[in-house]
């Protein structure tokens, strides 16, 4: 429960049906990550609202969120792309 006093679902549901940014669901500290991992996680939000639905024949099955999720990854090397520095700062071995 936040302090509205809504479950999660319904507090997400509330906020996404607003005229807020949808960012402001996520956590602030993801706020300043690249464009490329907020988008993901954007992406991974509206997954787990489509396993939230109030119709249980509308959620998808296991097999269907494992090929959503996947589609959400992008790999490593596209990360950054969008920011002034990587994620992980490569070890130099002199």
């Amino acid at each position: 429960m936040d302090g509205d006093g809504l479950h999660i679902v319904e507090w997400v549901k509330k906020k996404m049906g607003s005229f807020e940014p949808a960012i402001n669901i996520l956590d602030s500290k993801l706020r300043g990550m690249p464009d490329q991992i907020v988008q993901e996680m954007l992406q991974t939000l509206g997954i787990a609202m489509f396993c939230v639905n109030s119709s249980p024949s509308e959620r998808p099955t296991m097999k269907e969120v494992v090929a959503l999720l996947m589609e959400v990854k992008s790999p490593p090397e596209e990360w950054g792309k969008t920011s002034q520095q990587p994620l992980i700062k490569p070890v130099n071995h002199g």
